[in-house]
C-alpha cells in the first residue's frame, strides 16, 4: 500500500477523483494512522492473551455478547423484526465490539472523522474500490448469521437509524475479525496532524457537522461546543 500525503483540500479532491470515480467505492476515516484497519472485537484479542485467553475464547465472548444484545434490544426495537445482520449492524452503532467495519460512500464523511479530534497523530483516510467484496443484497443464498460467515461480506442496515442515513453508512463483515483488512484495492491517504484544523474549518463551512452526521441531541451539542469553544468538532 503506497501512501499519499493530501497538502491541501483541493488534493484530497484530487486523490479521490483520481481513484474512486466508479459508484460505489467505499471510504473509512480514523483520527489516528496508528488505529488499525480492524474491527472493534479483534482489537480486543491483545487484552484476552494478556489474559492468557484465547482467540476462540474471544469468539466464544464475542457471541455471547451479541446474543445477549439481541435479546435485550429488542424491547426498544420498533417494527418489523430485524434479521441479525441488522441487530449486528446497530449493535455497532451503539458500541458494542462487532466484527463490522464501518465505511460510507461519501468521502467527505470519512475526512470528517480523520480531522475531527485535535490531537497530534496524523488522521488516514482509506478508500475501497467499488464492488470488490461481494455485497449480501447480491447473493443467491445469503448467509443468515453474520457471526459463522466463511467470507467478507458487505452490507447495507435495512434497519434505518438517522446516524446511518446520515453517514451514508455501509458495513463490511470480517470472517476472522482479529486480521487487519487489507486489499490491493484499498488506498491509503494520510491527514498531517497540522492541516486538521483547517480541514474542518472548511468542513464546518460545507455544512459538515456534528449536528449534521449525528442527528440529535448530542450531534448539536458537538457542534456548539466547537463553534463557541473550539477543538475538535
Amino acid at each position: 500500500m503506497v501512501d499519499h500525503v493530501i497538502k491541501s483540500y483541493e488534493d484530497f479532491h484530487k486523490w479521490v477523483f483520481d481513484h474512486f470515480l466508479d459508484h460505489g467505492s467505499l471510504f473509512r476515516g480514523h483520527a489516528n494512522i496508528d488505529y488499525l484497519l480492524m474491527p472493534s472485537v479483534g482489537r480486543q484479542l491483545a487484552k484476552f492473551v494478556g489474559d492468557k485467553k484465547t482467540k476462540q475464547n474471544l469468539l466464544d465472548q464475542e457471541r455471547w455478547s451479541f446474543d445477549i444484545f439481541e435479546k435485550e434490544a429488542m424491547a426498544f426495537v420498533s417494527g418489523p423484526e430485524p434479521n441479525r445482520w441488522e441487530m449486528l449492524a446497530l449493535a455497532q452503532h451503539h458500541g458494542l465490539p462487532t466484527r463490522l467495519l464501518d465505511w460510507t460512500h461519501n468521502p467527505m464523511v470519512a475526512l470528517y472523522f480523520a480531522v475531527r479530534d485535535d490531537q497530534p497523530a496524523n488522521g488516514v483516510i482509506y478508500g475501497f474500490g467499488a464492488n470488490m467484496m461481494p455485497d449480501l443484497a447480491d447473493a443467491e443464498d445469503p448467509p443468515q448469521d453474520p457471526l459463522s460467515i466463511s467470507q467478507n461480506w458487505q452490507f447495507i442496515s435495512h434497519r434505518i437509524s438517522p446516524r446511518i442515513v446520515a453517514q451514508e453508512s455501509v458495513f463490511t463483515a470480517h470472517a476472522d475479525p482479529t486480521e487487519i483488512f487489507s486489499s490491493p484495492f484499498i488506498y491509503r491517504a494520510v491527514i498531517p496532524a497540522e492541516l486538521k484544523h483547517n480541514l474542518r474549518i472548511i468542513l464546518h463551512r460545507y455544512g459538515m457537522t456534528a449536528k449534521v452526521l449525528f442527528p440529535g441531541l448530542d450531534g448539536i451539542a458537538r457542534t456548539v461546543s466547537y463553534l463557541k469553544f473550539g477543538g475538535g468538532s
